[in-house]
């Protein structure tokens, strides 16, 4: 079908319907009469921004397969519509100005919907309307500022598919029933990202990431109130900041549930929050410790291992740790006190050795047994600790040593037996030296290195019996 310039459009008939269709518009302002019903623009090129207003009566209005060439893109102003649905349209840009789908002081019900488009920027201010997004892409701007609705029913935000291309998603205005995130930037080759995401909302009820990708962004959810927290296989930025300052009301502050489940978190901070029912961090991995200073932690918890934590050489990473151990010695939560008291000590070691102040206390406190954590460990430490001393025994008896001399098979026996002796009777070696020398031979060089052995299989039965007797403890 050809196309046909249309330079001007103001006040439409009061058909049911008003339908344009494969034109080149060159008018900026459309008018509809506030009877008409819907407003259909299709397979049409704008070429100067359009402008939509006064639609009063609750029209639909459809934009599908439209090409906008102008910095204006689509305004929509003091209009009343049941539905609106951007379908299959690009806003390009032709010149320095922001291309943009600009929507304000109107009163809308239901929903602006966007499928399968382009945007450069998008602003909503000042409208009751719910935003939908699927199958598009954001390049630069999205603000999104609704009012409140005078019926008290909440709008909603719902994003699928969607990519910001190094982009600022900005909220904020009246409360709102869900904001929720599914498959953004799914391709990370693309190198895609969304620098700032902020969310300045009075309310939210739920705030959902499912496998949503925010890889280089800072999300700011600074003193949001907001009830529910749900991600699952997501990536919360490089930083997540869920401050909340402790001037706000205790029902500000609080927080119903946070499940945060297979994701990955930059800096976390979590300041001052009240989580009233739960906590679920299951399979979550922690570039840098989680913050919780001045937070309420709900009794069963739920918190990765610590191989899921990476640990920093700062203050702050030995101070989060800590703030998260006591939170745990107070609830009696033993299991994870002791996951968090091994990532406390690993922080301060890894602070020490780069300040050339090691605690070599510490050091073998943690190779050994994982500061208490592990009773196996120092168990297969001194197994394997009688099985060299025994190879040492012999080496040392030995008169003559040389890998193409047979194997003294009686000396390594004795070796083995006098080692495990020294291993379950410690310093024995002061009392006798048998099996390896006869009874009248009291003092021999090799006694020292049998003292040695006796004070490694003294120290790994006692950090072993100690793990235990501390996972007896936890229950």
């Amino acid at each position: 079908m050809d196309s046909y310039i249309v330079k001007k459009i103001k006040k439409l008939d009061a058909h049911l319907n008003i339908r344009l269709d494969s034109l080149i518009l060159d008018t900026y302002e459309v008018v509809p009469d506030e009877n008409v019903k819907s407003i259909i623009i299709k397979n049409c090129t704008v070429r100067n921004g359009l402008k939509i207003k006064g639609a009063s009566r609750g029209a639909s209005l459809h934009i599908e397969d439209c090409k906008f060439e102008s910095y204006n893109g689509i305004t929509i102003e003091n209009s009343c519509f049941r539905a609106v649905y951007v379908r299959n349209s690009v806003l390009t840009e032709t010149s320095n100005e922001d291309i943009r789908l600009n929507m304000f002081s109107g009163v809308f019900s239901h929903t602006l919907r966007i499928e399968n488009s382009y945007i450069h920027n998008l602003f909503i201010n000042d409208i009751n309307i719910s935003l939908e997004i699927t199958n598009s892409s954001i390049e630069s701007k999205l603000h999104y500022f609704p009012t409140k609705c005078e019926n008290d029913e909440r709008s909603w935000v719902f994003f699928d598919n969607v990519t910001f291309e190094s982009s600022e998603v900005r909220f904020g205005g009246a409360e709102l029933e869900k904001i929720h995130f599914e498959n953004i930037n799914v391709d990370k080759e693309l190198g895609n990202r969304c620098n700032v995401l902020e969310i300045k909302q009075d309310f939210i009820l739920d705030l959902i990431f499912k496998n949503a990708h925010f890889i280089e962004t800072y999300i700011d959810l600074e003193n949001l109130t907001v009830r529910n927290i749900k991600a699952n296989n997501s990536t919360l930025g490089k930083v997540f900041n869920f401050f909340v300052g402790n001037i706000k009301e205790e029902q500000e502050r609080k927080v119903n549930d946070i499940s945060i489940n297979n994701c990955s978190l930059g800096k976390s901070y979590f300041h001052g929050r009240i989580i009233h029912n739960s906590i679920d961090f299951g399979k979550t991995t922690f570039l840098t410790p989680p913050v919780f200073y001045n937070s309420e932690i709900p009794q069963g918890s739920i918190f990765p291992d610590s191989s899921c934590f990476s640990v920093c050489e700062d203050d702050g990473s030995i101070a989060a740790f800590r703030a998260l151990r006591l939170h745990m010695e107070e609830q009696r939560n033993r299991e994870l006190e002791g996951e968090f008291f091994y990532l406390e000590q690993e922080s301060i070691l890894k602070k020490e050795s780069y300040s050339s102040k090691r605690n070599w206390f510490r050091y073998f406190y943690g190779v050994i047994s994982d500061y208490g954590n592990n009773a196996i460990k120092p168990l297969v430490i001194l197994i394997l600790s009688m099985f060299v001393f025994a190879l040492i025994y012999a080496i040392c008896l030995s008169q003559k040593v040389s890998v193409y001399l047979p194997i003294d098979s009686e000396l390594l026996a004795k070796s083995l037996y006098f080692s495990t002796k020294q291993m379950t009777l410690p310093f024995w070696s002061v009392r006798e030296l048998t099996p390896l020398m006869d009874k009248e031979v009291s003092t021999h060089p090799i006694m020292y290195v049998a003292i040695l052995q006796s004070i490694v299989s003294l120290t790994c039965i006692a950090l072993s019996a100690l793990a235990i007797r501390w996972r007896f403890k936890r229950g």
